[in-house]
């Protein structure tokens, strides 16, 4: 008997040595072919014994993963280039000196040469303190490995910005924060969290903002429409909104333009009154008139009042939230959140360009009531671009948004109970108030 499984074994070993030097036999065959392939002016007489149809078989390979190699070289390129280009978009060369400049700059920081026509600039910021809210999520970040800590650790190492972790906080810090966001819907397999700036200061904080994003878009971020990008406006002591005054008439012409920075947002679910984190201000006043909504805001006798009236109860879900000018235990600002996730480094920091330069042109605002009633979408557009004064951010948000077509720049008004469409929200008003519908 054991003579029987000795022989066996010793079977069961020729065998599997068979197989081993087959498989090397095979592919040291295909080796040569493939050489072969890549060089016409080699030459193996082993080869030439090969079948038509394993020779065939051997092209098709070959082929496949030269494709396959390509392929991935390009998507290694194409991501390269796309990084790159996020942290230089709007930049431009200097005919004169060559100088590379900051993006959007009129002028060469080096000889004073204008921009070349077909650039893109901007007119330079106030000097107005700011910060900014992002909420992004991370795609997989949480099954491979990444916790909040460690994206900290890491967009420190990548660039010039401090990045720490903060867990749930108001906290106002000098660096940047990674804060938990739970109103954000992502899979358990994803990372979601919000980035919080600290104090920025004009276009030295546009630049801190570039920065940090940009390495974000190195770590892989996203958005989903849970995703949003608050900035907040300095109301402290000193600066232009400061004063009542100020506060009401930024207040007064956010409320009265809000359907020209709906059209301004590329997420439909963000227009109207849509989001429940992002709820709208303009319904607040009902079916009251353009007029009459203006000269309520400006009778508001202290901050409380104004409050009450763009923010009833203390409701800062709001696309302009003035809550904070009424707190002492967060810094006094004007924040709105109405824009949408961190789709491009381009479209958010022209957007914190046109919040900052709305904020501080509002302010002076001591005229009547800027915007006519009955006012089309596109009227209100035009008055805001006017207020905003930026011929450049006026033609960034026209091409990208395609302000130019009527379909982009409507914006409809649902009733909640019946799904009744409406094209105003003193429409909607109307209508709940004479059917007995409510607004939520």
């Amino acid at each position: 008997m054991e003579d029987v499984d000795d022989l066996e074994a010793a079977i069961a070993a020729s065998l599997a040595t068979h197989r081993t030097e087959e498989m090397n036999r095979q592919s040291a065959i295909l080796a040569r072919n493939l050489s072969a392939l890549e060089d016409p002016g080699y030459y193996d007489e082993d080869a030439d014994g090969l079948a038509a149809a394993h020779q065939e078989v051997l092209t098709d390979s070959y082929k496949t993963h030269t494709a396959h190699t390509l392929n991935r070289r390009m998507n290694e390129c194409a991501t390269e280039y796309a990084v790159e280009r996020s942290s230089t978009v709007g930049c431009w060369d200097c005919g004169q000196c060559t100088l590379t400049n900051e993006p959007y700059t009129a002028r060469c920081a080096a000889c004073g040469t204008d921009a070349p026509s077909h650039v893109l600039v901007y007119s330079d910021l106030p000097p107005i303190r700011f910060g900014v809210e992002v909420e992004v999520l991370m795609p997989g970040g949480r099954r491979d490995g990444f916790t909040l800590e460690s994206i900290a650790r890491q967009l420190t190492a990548l660039g010039d910005e401090a990045v720490t972790f903060e867990g749930y906080t108001h906290r106002t810090t000098d660096d940047w924060k990674i804060v938990t966001d739970r109103s954000l819907r992502c899979t358990p397999d994803d990372l979601a969290f919000e980035l919080v700036s600290p104090v920025l200061l004009g276009s030295a904080g546009i630049a801190a903002f570039r920065n940090v994003m940009t390495n974000m878009t190195r770590l892989g971020i996203d958005t989903n429409n849970s995703c949003g990008l608050h900035v907040h406006v300095d109301a402290e002591d000193g600066s232009p909104l400061s004063n009542l005054r100020a506060l009401k008439a930024v207040a007064g012409c956010f409320v009265l333009l809000e359907a020209a920075f709906d059209a301004l947002v590329s997420s439909s679910s963000r227009r109207a009154d849509r989001n429940e984190y992002c709820r709208s201000n303009r319904i607040v006043f009902g079916r009251a008139s353009n007029r009459q909504v203006w000269e309520q805001i400006v009778r508001a006798r202290s901050r409380h009042e104004l409050v009450n009236m763009t923010n009833p109860r203390n409701d800062r879900y709001r696309k302009l939230n003035l809550t904070n000018i009424t707190r002492t235990d967060r810094p006094s600002t004007v924040e709105l959140r109405l824009h949408g996730g961190f789709a491009s480094l381009a479209g958010a920091e022209a957007w914190i360009r046109l919040v900052l330069r709305f904020c501080r042109n509002a302010a002076d605002v001591t005229s009547s009531c800027p915007l006519v009633d009955q006012a089309s979408a596109k009227v209100a557009i035009d008055v805001l671009f006017g207020l905003v004064d930026c011929d450049g951010l006026e033609q960034a948000f026209t091409v990208d948004r395609r302000l130019f077509s009527d379909e982009e720049v409507m914006t409809t008004w649902d009733c909640p109970t019946c799904r009744k469409r409406f094209r105003s929200s003193q429409s909607l008003s109307q209508h709940c108030v004479a059917v007995g519908h409510r607004i939520r």
